[in-house]
């Protein structure tokens, strides 16, 4: 019965281990995924205030650089 047992609590170990490792990675993926899509939406919002501006600046008569926006 003690071998059973010690048996059991060592597969239980292992198991509990690999779910940590497991949603550590999960986590990671997720966070680095997140985090992603902030900056390409970031990236696509300063675009296009960017263009907004540049139009604005048109429109009203003022000469502004695209480089000088970005």
């Amino acid at each position: 019965m003690a071998t059973s047992r010690a048996r059991t609590f060592a597969s239980t170990t292992r198991r509990r281990a690999m779910i940590v490792r497991y949603a550590s990675a999960v986590a990671s993926v997720v966070c680095r995924r997140t985090w992603s899509a902030l900056a390409s939406a970031t990236r696509f919002a300063s675009a296009a205030c960017a263009v907004r501006a540049q139009r604005a600046g048109a429109y009203s008569g003022n000469r502004t650089s695209r480089l000088a926006l970005s």
